[in-house]
């Protein structure tokens, strides 16, 4: 009876974290007048680093301690790379310059 209690009250603490975070955001979309140049900001930089940059540099490391590292592989990855930080660039370039120019007004 005891375990279903603790259960039982861990969900309402989760409840309240939740409600607490959704007043947060609530606050900071008021707040914060131009809320989706900074989101497209963010997107940017994070949607670019976990889908282009972390996956092809986890497999270079991961292959070189196995040694299963071919040529076609280093050569794919570092496109991807290379690739993924000419996105990262851009899309952090124009969404600063998006910022600067809203505000500027």
């Amino acid at each position: 009876m005891n375990i279903l209690a603790s259960v039982h009250q861990a969900g309402y603490l989760v409840e309240h974290i939740t409600d607490l975070c959704s007043a947060i955001l609530l606050v900071l979309a008021e707040a914060i007048p131009e809320l989706g140049l900074f989101i497209s900001l963010v997107g940017a930089v994070s949607s670019t680093a976990l889908a282009l940059l972390f996956p092809p540099i986890i497999e270079l490391v991961v292959c070189w301690q196995n040694t299963n590292l071919s040529p076609f592989m280093v050569i794919k990855d570092v496109t991807i790379v290379l690739i993924g930080l000419l996105g990262f660039a851009t899309g952090t370039y124009e969404s600063i310059t998006a910022i600067i120019k809203a505000f500027d007004k």
